[in-house]
This record gives structure tokens, sequence and C-alpha cells, in this order.
């Protein structure tokens, strides 16, 4: 009789930890609306993350009812970020990602030639 008690007080708390979970999907594009790939998408006060996929596509599960700041970052992107309150059913967002400019010196090599 205990044992089954505790097997539905566990059920009971999964259930409900589970419907206290929302989901924030999203989509990063460039200037020209094509989704950005493996974009690190995190939220700054959890240090949890996930990266867009090859479509640029993500999707999170985050606290109902939380306030929190996302941070999107890749390395031909300027850093984004935006604070965001999860409610009701989560959230879906766009992001535009602006690109960052490179000034690359020129290199030389050289190489003997072989005898």
């Amino acid at each position: 009789m205990r044992l089954i008690f505790v097997w539905m007080l566990f059920n009971f708390l999964i259930a409900f930890l589970m419907g206290q979970m929302k989901r924030i999907s999203g989509y990063v594009v460039d200037s020209n609306n094509k989704g950005i790939p493996f974009v690190s998408v995190y939220i700054e006060e959890m240090s949890y993350g996930v990266w867009t996929d090859t479509s640029g596509f993500f999707v999170m599960e985050v606290g109902a009812g939380e306030c929190f700041t996302l941070k999107l970052r890749h390395i031909a992107y300027l850093p984004f970020s935006q604070r965001i309150c999860v409610s009701g059913s989560g959230a879906h967002l766009k992001v535009t990602l602006k690109e960052k400019s490179f000034l690359i010196k020129e290199i030389e090599v050289e190489a003997p030639l072989p005898s």
C-alpha cells in the first residue's frame, strides 16, 4: 500500500512539473530572410541553451510565468539579446541577426620549390 502511494505521488509530481513548462520556439534569419544554422540560443539567467538546426529553427522548454534574457550568438553575426516573459502556451520568435563585418589583413605564403 505504501509503495502504491509513493508511486502515485511521484506520478502526480511529474505531471505537475511537466505542466509548468512552456515551449519557446523560434526562427533565426539573416537580412535576406534565410535561416542561419548553428546559432547559440541561451537563457542568460539559467545558463541553459540550445543550437539552431540546419534551417535556423530552435525549440527550448522553460518554466511558465518566468521572465528572462534570451541571447543569440554566431561568429559571423552581431550578438542579439531580448528580454522575454513566458505565459500562456509559450512563445514563438523570429529573430533577424545583422552580419558582422571583418577586416582581414592580406597574408602571403611562401614556400621553396621542390628540387
